[in-house]
């Protein structure tokens, strides 16, 4: 996908990349290079936050520690970055890895030894995206239906509130009301929900994107009374949502995807106010559909008419506030 020209709306509003990745998968090379490629595009990207994805595990550890592999691994490429970018980009200012909250003591240990391997380590994501239509593709964490409401799953959670580390759910639309339960069981534990709450709109969602909407739309006004709770604002060209940017053969523009979105994200910032939504890339993910220009200019067309203090908390000192503020 070419990378498009023109103006950038308030070219100098600084920027919290909220969710990207890092990795090398046989179909897919999105490291260092890359990322700094994407982040130097012509918006003013100063910082970002790093969502783990299942890369750099380190396979001479114990299976419940492997994880760690992926936050040392990082650390790294945010050192690089940083000098790569002469100090400009403070790149994976903090680290969301993962460990399974399910393994009690076990769980504790991968979490303390995560924290000792890098300062950056914020959070944790146990991914828990799990729907009844076997043509959805699962988490890569193979979660079973209802895991965020079991015992061993509170357990973690608990762990993570000691710990004063945050909790990133990806999930799917169908289980927000799940989410929104766990959010009321642990109303001190600080929870992101990443991507809108995984809006599907494919296989057998396809033909009723309509009343999903609705659907999403009472289930995420519900969940925004859940103090503790924060959004991310993203993740729509993600082939999952069936907007079927990536089967373009041109290039959309910011006006006509921010069009095409501005209702979702509108509804979020609505429900959940400008004080708990941020704004993220999902890159690579979404790269399939736009570009990482295009994306972020959308974002500002969609929020042109917002204040200057509103914008600042959505594109960036939400993201830092949540992730690093405490570290």
């Amino acid at each position: 996908m070419t990378t498009q020209t023109g103006t950038i709306l308030d070219k100098d509003l600084e920027i919290c990349d909220a969710h990207h990745h890092i990795w090398d998968f046989p179909t897919n090379t999105y490291l260092v290079d890359e990322l700094i490629t994407d982040l130097s595009s012509g918006h003013n990207v100063t910082s970002t936050i790093y969502m783990e994805c299942g890369y750099g595990y380190d396979t001479n550890l114990p299976s419940h520690l492997a994880s760690v592999g992926e936050t040392s691994f990082v650390d790294n490429c945010a050192k690089d970055i940083f000098k790569k970018t002469n100090g400009g980009i403070a790149a994976c200012k903090a680290i969301v890895g993962y460990t399974d909250l399910t393994l009690g003591a076990q769980t504790q240990e991968s979490l303390e030894l995560h924290i000792a391997t890098s300062n950056r380590f914020a959070g944790v994501r146990h991914a828990t995206a799990w729907d009844a239509d076997s043509n959805i593709r699962n988490a890569h964490t193979n979660p079973t239906a209802g895991q965020m409401l079991t015992q061993a799953f509170g357990q973690g959670i608990r762990l993570l509130t000691k710990l004063n580390l945050s909790f990133d759910a990806w999930l799917y639309h169908p289980q927000i009301q799940e989410f929104c339960q766990l959010a009321k069981q642990h109303p001190n534990q600080i929870m992101v929900l990443d991507h809108l709450g995984g809006l599907i709109g494919i296989e057998s969602y396809s033909s009723r994107k309509q009343s999903v909407q609705k659907k999403w739309e009472k289930d995420m006004s519900l969940l925004s009374e859940r103090e503790n709770v924060y959004i991310k604002l993203g993740g729509l060209a993600m082939p999952l949502c069936g907007k079927d940017f990536h089967k373009r053969q041109t290039e959309i523009v910011a006006e006509e995807l921010a069009e095409a979105t501005a209702s979702y994200y509108l509804h979020a910032i609505d429900a959940f106010g400008t004080h708990r939504c941020m704004f993220e890339s999902n890159f690579p993910v979404d790269k399939v559909g736009v570009t990482y220009r295009t994306l972020w200019d959308s974002f500002k067309h969609i929020t042109r008419n917002f204040s200057l203090k509103d914008k600042q908390a959505l594109f960036k000192r939400n993201a830092e506030n949540v992730y690093c503020s405490k570290r």
